[in-house]
């Protein structure tokens, strides 16, 4: 079945036009050791949200702390580096601009 899947991707035209052709080379992944508890978290931001919440808000800064692997989710009408939740040992970001 598999080999009639890729077969059919080959010789499908719409396939084709559409394929994903970035191919990038794997690479190992870097394991993230957090010594204790809320000493690493990932931030990350999701937004601009379209349409604004009724309080104006259009931006989701979301943390996980890799230890425990606890999430926190707020909403913000902008995201500055002045929105700080705490100050952790270490902070991993995705390094996008609003960071």
């Amino acid at each position: 079945m598999e080999a009639d899947c890729c077969e059919h991707v080959r010789r499908c035209h719409k396939c084709q036009i559409y394929v994903d052709n970035i191919k990038t080379p794997h690479v190992p992944l870097n394991v993230l050791s957090a010594p204790w508890p809320f000493s690493i978290w990932g931030i990350d931001v999701i937004g601009p949200i379209e349409p604004k919440a009724s309080n104006d808000h259009r931006f989701i800064l979301v943390a996980i702390d890799y230890f425990t692997k606890w999430v926190e989710a707020a909403s913000y009408p902008s995201v500055t580096k002045n929105v700080v939740y705490r100050v952790p040992n270490r902070i991993i970001t995705d390094n996008g601009t609003n960071m």
